[in-house]
């Protein structure tokens, strides 16, 4: 039969596997976020319209959709800074008590129910004591952090690093007092931990080649979903739809098509973002280069939750066959599903 010392340790080897499970998803998720946004930037310097990029925040905001889209809501609180008034001090070391590692605590404390909730006595002044003393929730962690710096990537390592260390210590000081804890509370927090706590249940187990594209993929989507957001419809209604005015500014419309082009090269379907004229004795549709205005419509839908947390790669912007294209009469219909 196991020990209360088996059973603790046994939550701290969980821990540590978890810790490395997340470290190696902030690793894997650095260069492609990088690698996005240089494509992202690459587009705009190319279509003259540097002056239109997707400011810091936003990229904040991007990286925070990202986590809650791979992991869950709760995840975006990773890229806050670890911060604290509440600190505890763990074999000499000091650790500063977040809402976020409160939270995986209070998870992982809420199942307990009598007798072993009696024991609670036997952590009294240990870390544990003070992380479920601070009687937070997952509600708490879901605020958004946003900053005018581009450290997103880089914070995320950092919370991963220093939470994780956290939760370690915390088990390793149990672990130095398990004589002293009833084995029966001891299994409490085993099951407490490995079924109700997120940092143990949430961890990714896919951090691939096939996750890195695909994190990619989703994260330069997002990037040009924010940034057409913040375009101004009502000039590009006007610039567009009045006839008067459309060859004056035909050269800044064409000056957008290096974006058109990374965007069909992203999966989004030609009818969702094309300007198109009508060629030819056979009424055929031709696309040619971005159309301002249905693009930013694309991007409010795609901004939406029901559309966001359904990955927008997947499950909207399926590839256009291109044999197909010329041959349709409705540009607004996609007949391909």
């Amino acid at each position: 039969m196991a020990s209360s010392r088996d059973t603790l340790q046994a939550i701290r080897n969980r821990i540590g596997t978890a810790h490395v499970g997340w470290q190696a998803f902030g690793e894997a998720c650095v260069a492609p976020y990088d690698a996005a946004l240089s494509l992202h930037k690459k587009a705009l310097q190319d279509a003259e319209k540097l002056t239109t990029a997707v400011k810091a925040n936003q990229l904040w905001e991007v990286f925070g959709f990202m986590m809650e889209a791979f992991v869950g809501p709760w995840a975006k609180k990773l890229l806050t800074p670890v911060a604290g008034k509440v600190k505890t001090f763990i074999q000499g070391q000091t650790y500063i008590i977040d809402d976020l590692s409160a939270a995986w605590t209070s998870e992982a404390l809420s199942g307990l129910h009598e007798p072993a909730g009696d024991a609670l006595k036997s952590i009294k002044g240990t870390a544990l004591e003070k992380l479920k003393g601070e009687n937070k929730t997952m509600k708490d962690a879901f605020a958004t952090s946003a900053e005018e710096t581009v450290v997103a990537t880089s914070r995320l390592k950092e919370g991963i690093h220093i939470r994780g260390k956290l939760l370690m210590a915390m088990m390793d000081e149990l672990v130095e007092r398990a004589d002293s804890i009833p084995e029966s509370f001891a299994k409490a927090l085993f099951t407490g931990f490995t079924t109700n706590c997120s940092f143990l249940t949430d961890v990714p187990d896919d951090t691939g080649e096939g996750f890195k594209k695909d994190f990619q993929k989703q994260a330069e989507l997002a990037m040009w979903v924010s940034w057409a957001v913040a375009r101004d419809e009502a000039y590009w209604r006007r610039v567009q739809g009045w006839e008067s005015v459309k060859d004056k500014f035909r050269h800044e419309r064409k000056a957008m098509n290096p974006i058109w082009r990374r965007l069909i090269d992203l999966g989004v379907p030609d009818h969702e973002i094309s300007e198109h004229d009508r060629g030819g004795g056979y009424e055929m549709w031709m696309y040619d280069g971005i159309d301002m205005v249905k693009l930013i419509a694309w991007a409010k839908k795609m901004s939406q939750p029901k559309n966001l947390y359904s990955s927008p790669a997947k499950n909207v912007c399926y590839r256009v066959d291109p044999g197909w294209l010329q041959l349709r009469r409705d540009p607004n219909k996609c007949y391909v599903q």
